[in-house]
């Protein structure tokens, strides 16, 4: 944990960022839970924590900020569920 102020400053902002990103989409879409999947959160054990107290969204006590598990394939496999649901949709609008 060396003191690299430039890399403290880039991650304190990194994580304001994250922040801001975590209050819209918990706001607009009221998740019960958002993953994150960031190398840092594995560098940093105290990433994700940071994010959830920068955070102040209508529900923040409730909404659980967690690492994703499922590595570089996430989004894949979030396009997929999002695929199968639109046809799913789809097909039950047709019946």
């Amino acid at each position: 944990k060396a003191k690299n102020k430039y890399a403290i400053d880039t991650i304190s902002k990194n994580i304001e960022l994250m922040s801001i990103g975590i209050n819209n989409i918990s706001n607009f879409l009221s998740p019960d839970s958002i993953f994150i999947y960031s190398e840092i959160s594995y560098f940093i054990p105290e990433y994700l924590d940071l994010i959830k107290n920068n955070t102040n969204t209508v529900k923040g006590e409730n909404l659980n900020i967690l690492p994703c598990r499922l590595g570089n394939k996430s989004s894949l496999f979030g396009c997929i569920n999002r695929c199968i649901t639109n046809f799913f949709d789809t097909f039950y609008d047709n019946l």
